[in-house]
Order: structure tokens, then sequence, then C-alpha cells
């Protein structure tokens, strides 16, 4: 899909209505002409126009090709995205939260404090991702690609990525970025633009992002692991808590049914006795006769 399929432009757009009154299909690809054009904020604008005239509507972009895109806060959050692509992408700040980004492919995107708490990144190529302060509380991460950048693929990289809207480029060089495998990446034209470019605040130069995302990662298991023995205890302890309270009902009633037939039980006694009493006195008032 090409930026122009099936259209020559989308500023018809402008009134809201044009937007809502498109087939899934016009709006999936006049959302992609936007994020190309990053034009985020107009894209945002569409979605919120959208969502206010059919509450739940789901931004559906599967299978999107967005590569070596300036997508610097945008929101995606509960978004369709499984099979995207976004390599060598600008993410910073963005939100995919509870976002299905199964099978889609980042690598070497800057996911700085990207917001991806209950996303499904299940089989994501994250290779040479830059993952630094993002959240990922409750995401998905069942077959996660991780590692080192193949070499073929740092080819690809664009020497210089925009962080910003017609931010300006480096007129010096401020020095070289340190990759995937923790080496020096500037005979791929890989700089580091972090000084200049970056919208938030500067990070330190020593980060190696394989790195980061790798004890992110990891960290992030581990607490997964931990709420997981925390879910079984506590289930275990329910189930405790439950045998008890059923044994103690199971008890309380068997001692009301007892009771039950305990009371049955005398009140035949008493009209076995009553009746016993009422035959003795016809009985004498028979031979008083």
């Amino acid at each position: 899909m090409t930026m122009n399929d099936g259209y020559d432009d989308y500023r018809d757009l402008t009134t809201p209505q044009n937007f809502i009154n498109r087939t899934p299909d016009e709006q999936k690809k006049a959302c992609l002409y936007f994020l190309r054009a990053g034009a985020i904020q107009s894209f945002h604008t569409r979605i919120d126009y959208m969502r206010a005239a059919k509450p739940g509507f789901v931004i559906d972009l599967n299978g999107a090709d967005l590569p070596k895109s300036s997508l610097w806060q945008v929101n995606l959050s509960e978004a369709k995205l499984r099979f995207s692509i976004f390599d060598w992408s600008n993410l910073e700040e963005a939100n995919f939260s509870n976002s299905d980004l199964t099978g889609a492919s980042l690598l070497g995107v800057s996911l700085y404090r990207a917001d991806l708490r209950g996303a499904n990144l299940s089989g994501v190529d994250l290779r040479g991702a830059d993952l630094t302060d993002a959240k990922l509380d409750g995401a998905m991460m069942d077959g996660v690609l991780q590692g080192e950048i193949p070499a073929d693929r740092l080819r690809e990289k664009p020497a210089y990525r925009e962080q910003r809207r017609n931010a300006a480029p480096p007129k010096d060089n401020p020095g070289t970025r340190v990759g995937a495998s923790g080496g020096d990446l500037s005979s791929h034209g890989a700089l580091e633009q972090r000084k200049y470019n970056s919208p938030a605040k500067a990070r330190s130069e020593d980060k190696k992002p394989a790195d980061d995302s790798k004890d992110i990662m990891a960290e992030q298991i581990r607490k997964r692991e931990e709420k997981k023995a925390e879910l079984k205890k506590w289930h275990q302890k329910k189930r405790v808590q439950e045998k008890f309270i059923a044994k103690k009902e199971d008890n309380q009633q068997r001692a009301l049914d007892r009771k039950k037939q305990d009371d049955l039980a005398f009140k035949r006694k008493q009209k076995e006795q009553e009746d016993s009493l009422a035959r003795k006195r016809r009985e004498e008032e028979t031979r008083r006769r």
C-alpha cells in the first residue's frame, strides 16, 4: 500500500464528517496518510471525532507499513497493529497501552518512555530497540525477539532519525552511537542523536539500548513470576478458606437437621403420652358408668 493508494490526498477530511462517513478501508488509508506525513495532531483529531461519534471505535491498522516514521507521542492505545512494520521509527513517548502488536516489527525503534502497559507484544521483533524508561507492566511478551541487529539490516538504518517534527539536524558530529552489540556503529552512519533532537531529557551516552531492553525484560519477567507466585498463594489460601467455610456450613446444616429430628421425636413422644392419658380417662369413665 502506498501513500496514494486509492486517493491523491486526504485534505478533504478537514471536515470531521468526511472522515466519519468513510468506509473502514478508507479510514485506514487516511490514518496511514496522516501518520506517514507526521501529522500526529491531525490523526488524533480525527480519531477523537470518530470515538465521539461511535463509542467503542477501535483503530484498525493491522499490517500497517510505517518504517522510519516520526511518530513521537502518537496515541495508538487499544489499536489493532498486528504484523505492522515500524522499523527504525521514532516512537518516543508513544502510547501503545492495551494495543495488539502481535508479530509486529519494531527493529531499531526508539521507545523511550513509551507506554506499552497491557499491550500484546507476542512475537514482536525488538532487536536493537531502545526501551529506556518504557512502561511494560502487564504486557504479554511471549516469543519476543531481542538481541543484536543483523548486519544486513544495519545498512537500512537512517543516518538521521528526526525526533520531533521540523527538528533541525545537527551540523557537528556529536559522537557515535552504541549499538545492540555494544560496538561503534559510526561506520554504518548511525550517529548519536540524543543530545540535539530528543523531546525528552537527554540520556546518558553510555547507555546500551539492547542491554537496557534485556534488563527491562528480565525485570518484567521476574515481576510476572512473582505475581504468578502471589496469585497461586492467594488461590491456595482462598481454597482453604472455602473448604473451611463449606465444612462449617455443612456442620451447621447437620446440627439443624439433628435439632429438627429431635424436635419431631419429642413431639411424637408428647402426642403418644397425650393419647395414652386420654385413653386411660375414657376407660375410667366407662368403668364408672
